[in-house]
């Protein structure tokens, strides 16, 4: 009984979560904005709608991870054996989340990364590579002297 009582507290607040970020997509945009939200689009839980319901949520016990698609949200619960909390999204929140992925709302994606991050000034200097051996003229291959069975190295 406390497990389908904690779950039906976990969708109802999932719920009015989403419910209350607005009437259409631009509401929900400002609403995310304000709230200092930043997400990567196409990823389902880092988007921005996961991003907020993370910060709020997340650290609720019953929940491991949190999962946004176009049509819904899944939660997923600590316990492997228990089934994941699936909430449907408003249609503010759905179209939000379509144009979100087509990148619609730049100032909430997070910056990407585009060049590798900078060594720490404390960090030990990378050892360059190994120097190569000096170029040589091959030495010259032995001969057999052909009455003697000798081998004369010094063909000369």
């Amino acid at each position: 009984m406390q497990i389908s009582r904690s779950r039906r507290r976990l969708r109802c607040n999932v719920r009015q979560l989403l419910g209350g970020l607005g009437d259409d997509a631009a509401a929900v945009a400002h609403h995310l904005e304000e709230a200092g939200v930043r997400g990567t689009p196409r990823d389902v839980r880092d988007c921005a709608i996961a991003v907020y319901l993370r910060a709020v949520i997340g650290a609720d016990p019953e929940v491991r991870s949190l999962d946004v698609m176009a049509d819904g949200v899944v939660v997923t619960p600590p316990r492997r054996w228990s089934p994941s909390i699936s909430v449907g999204l408003s249609p503010a929140v759905r179209t939000f989340v379509v144009g979100f992925d087509r990148h619609d709302y730049p100032s909430l994606e997070r910056p990407r990364r585009t060049a590798p991050a900078p060594t720490s000034p404390t960090a030990p200097p990378i050892a360059p590579s190994a120097p190569t051996a000096p170029t040589t003229a091959p030495a010259p291959a032995p001969t057999t002297a052909p009455k003697t069975g000798r081998v004369d190295l010094d063909p000369s």
